[in-house]
């Protein structure tokens, strides 16, 4: 049995498309600035809600008023 598409983990190149950037910053945004993955099996996979939560909240960090 298959998940829901909205369960699907998704892969550095596909997190890297959706947001228009290189593979390498996704592996540097995992390092350095903790953009929650999991490894599975030896390679990373993103829960695509996660990512959006972790970028929202690195949004709101960064302004400075």
């Amino acid at each position: 049995m298959n998940p829901p598409a909205t369960e699907k983990l998704l892969t550095p190149k596909e997190i890297a498309r959706y947001f228009d950037i290189h593979e390498r910053t996704i592996n540097r945004l995992i390092t350095v600035c903790g953009l929650p993955a999991v490894k599975l099996g030896g390679q990373w996979r993103f829960d695509i809600e996660d990512v959006k939560q972790w970028l929202r909240s690195q949004m709101i960090n960064n302004v400075k008023a």
